[in-house]
């Protein structure tokens, strides 16, 4: 996919376990091992094989894994909700959420293009993802869905025909980062191609160019009181089948 071509000259490390090669630390794929708070579990996605793409977590002082799902076809990227009770992750191209323990498992997105990179809003009521419009095109944009999959919404909404990628959240969840490709303009030799840092409000307004770097984002540091616990929701319904 055109979309993932921006990834390539991103550093990947892997843990080796047993006879399978478990993704641990994978930048810019923050989802491949993510904490939920201080000392608590790592998530990791275990290789495809069989048709089937395991789950794991493991302690944080490098305890034996735990089996927590299986998913048919591909599955990845999963991330900690806030508060450690859900996880959402990339399942066959749409993003998921489930329980801590694997249980309730809940499509948030029906789209005909791939989802990847999910990432929960600071007070856990919000996914942050990138999508990609098809397989032939490169037009990722930045969309948003609440977390119990009602109001799907393209954020970015990038007319230029090129991608944003790696939405991160700001600690207060008001806004937005991610990393843009825009044409800015032509010349003699054809498009004039920018790929800079951006910021948007949760509302899509104020699509503000912050930097010229273009390197992957991974995250949003947090200032004040490193103790405070992470904001707690209520447990959201689990839609009929």
């Amino acid at each position: 996919m055109a979309g993932r071509e921006f990834q390539l000259p991103a550093l990947v490390a892997a843990a080796v376990l047993s006879a399978g090669v478990i993704a641990l630390l994978a930048t810019p794929h923050r989802a491949e091992a993510a904490l939920p708070g201080e000392n608590g579990d790592f998530l990791l996605t275990g290789t495809n094989r069989d048709g089937e793409t395991p789950i794991y977590t493991m302690g944080p002082n490098g305890s034996p894994l735990t089996l927590l799902a299986t998913f048919p076809g591909y599955a990845g990227d999963a991330v900690w909700s806030p508060d450690g009770a859900e996880i959402a992750l990339t399942h066959e191209n749409e993003i998921y959420r489930m329980d801590a323990d694997g249980s309730n498992r809940v499509r948030l997105t029906d789209t005909p293009g791939a989802n990847w990179e999910p990432t929960w809003s600071p007070d856990g009521t919000k996914i942050a993802f990138e999508y990609h419009t098809s397989h032939v095109s490169t037009d990722d944009e930045i969309y948003v869905v609440n977390a119990d999959g009602s109001e799907e919404r393209n954020l970015t909404d990038n007319q230029s025909g090129y991608d944003d990628w790696y939405p991160v959240w700001a600690p207060d969840g008001a806004k937005v980062a991610f990393v843009s490709g825009r044409v800015l303009g032509y010349d003699r030799e054809g498009e004039i191609y920018e790929t800079s840092i951006r910021t948007i409000n949760v509302d899509g307004s104020a699509d503000t160019k912050i930097s010229s770097e273009w390197l992957p984002l991974t995250d949003w540091q947090r200032l004040g009181d490193p103790g405070m616990p992470p904001p707690r929701r209520p447990s959201l319904p689990i839609p009929p089948t």
